[in-house]
């Protein structure tokens, strides 16, 4: 009977090791699953949207000029290049906190990827400084190689959204200024 104990007991012991180890490794991911795109820098995972940490992508409706000077939808340019990312695939994020509306903030991963970084080396977003430098070494990248919204000019989204203009009061006038 005393052998029994002692076999159950360390059997409970060994069952809640393995539940803990299994914990610890899937709780680096909060969410977990297909994920919808909602803007250049926002997805939706189940009924969760999560804005995702660091970046900056332009707003849906922005425009911006391509190296020969044309007008193009870049906001969603930025949108449809995170799609081709995560359409059909699963997409697992940390969870950082919430922004100011309320949204979760995000670093997000499809197949061991980070997608945040992938928008900003690609040049589809920017280092969003004001709140993370986690991606500055992305953007310097995609602007030295012409990436993306390097290839042409841009505003600033967060200037986009303050309705900033340059001097020049063209709102194409691509600046770099610490956010």
């Amino acid at each position: 009977m005393t052998g029994l104990a002692v076999s159950s007991s360390w059997l409970t012991s060994a069952t809640v090791a393995i539940i803990f180890a299994f914990a610890s490794q899937v709780s680096a991911a909060d969410l977990i699953g297909p994920a919808t795109v909602v803007d250049g820098d926002t997805i939706r995972v189940g009924t969760t949207v999560v804005r995702l940490e660091g970046i900056d992508a332009p707003e849906a409706s922005q425009q911006c000029r391509d190296a020969e000077g044309r007008l193009f939808a870049c906001g969603q340019r930025a949108a449809r290049f995170l799609n081709d990312l995560i359409e059909g695939e699963v997409v697992s994020c940390e969870l950082t906190g919430r922004d100011r509306y309320g949204r979760a903030l995000g670093i997000c991963f499809v197949a061991g990827r980070d997608i945040n970084s992938e928008m900003v080396r690609s040049g589809w977003a920017l280092a969003f400084r004001r709140y993370s430098a986690r991606y500055v070494g992305e953007e310097r990248e995609a602007e030295a190689s012409g990436a993306g919204l390097w290839s042409g000019t841009f505003y600033m989204p967060w200037d986009w959204r303050a309705g900033i203009v340059t001097e020049s009061g063209n709102a194409m006038d691509r600046y770099r200024g610490e956010n």
